[in-house]
């Protein structure tokens, strides 16, 4: 018999199966979520983010819609699309979540971007434009800060679609919103720079209650949709193209077919078939 003492205890905040009800990080599923929140506000709850509620879940909902790109043409889709080639749908999205890991769109990045906007908001409120555009050159010296960056296209088209609904629903004069704003507008006027969808997410999370360490993981919960579609349509409809390319579309550009010097030894030292000459 193994007797576990009180120090083997694995304590958890996020839920508990019990009789009558089930509870979700301490509110009850039935009596409480069920029919009054979102899959959206729920991943904030499942991330340790607040229980919003009103104009600020809808606002939430806005933007996990608004970020759901999903051509399979981008990394990490692709690699969803590549692994689902071989008819797995879990092994399709397993192949995109570790795609996301460390990549420039990734959580990462969105928790960058979040807690440069804390540390740099207490200090924009003193600065111009002017010198506000001279501290981020060197608080984010990066040729392309993370939250920025909009490979060929003249705008990220999310941060359009977001930034309407924001101001639809009157979000416009929140703190992090404004700050987001005004940086965008400063980069663009004095490093060239455009904002991508990873600032205006970040502001959004912050204004709505997340912790900066927190808006990593939502990022990645609304990215799941975008992969979760390409991941059923290619285990469903398995490519073969994705798995072998035919040999006429294959141009092979290089040295001619050769032996290396240890095949050549071998064929060396082989008996020849001819006969000795007399």
């Amino acid at each position: 018999m193994i007797h576990a003492p009180n120090n083997m205890t694995i304590k958890t905040c996020i839920a508990r199966a019990e009789h009558g009800d089930n509870r979700f990080r301490g509110y009850a599923l039935n009596g409480e979520l069920v029919g009054a929140h979102s899959m959206a506000s729920m991943a904030a709850l499942a991330v340790g983010g607040p229980l919003l509620v009103g104009e600020e879940r809808a606002l939430l909902e806005d933007l996990a819609v608004a970020v759901t790109v999903a051509d399979p043409r981008i990394w990490p889709l692709k690699a969803a699309r590549i692994a689902g080639a071989y008819g797995s749908m879990f092994a399709a999205i397993a192949a995109g979540n570790l795609a996301l890991e460390r990549a420039l769109m990734g959580m990462e990045s969105c928790v960058t971007v979040a807690r440069r906007l804390v540390e740099v908001r207490p200090l924009a409120a003193t600065l111009d434009d002017v010198a506000l555009a001279a501290h981020l050159a060197v608080a984010w010296p990066e040729r392309r800060p993370p939250g920025f960056g909009v490979p060929a296209r003249a705008e990220d088209e999310r941060v359009v679609g977001i930034t309407a609904r924001v101001r639809a629903r009157g979000a416009d004069e929140r703190p992090f919103f404004r700050l987001y704003e005004r940086i965008a507008r400063v980069s663009r006027a004095r490093r060239g720079l455009e904002a991508n969808l990873q600032l205006v997410f970040a502001a959004l999370a912050l204004d709505l209650g997340f912790a900066a360490e927190t808006i990593g993981a939502m990022a990645w919960s609304t990215a799941q949709i975008a992969l979760q579609a390409n991941a059923v349509e290619a285990a469903r409809e398995p490519a073969a193209l994705l798995r072998r390319l035919p040999d006429a579309a294959i141009d092979y550009i290089g040295p001619a077919p050769r032996l290396s010097p240890r095949a050549l030894a071998a064929a060396a030292s082989l008996p020849s078939d001819k006969p000795p000459q007399g």
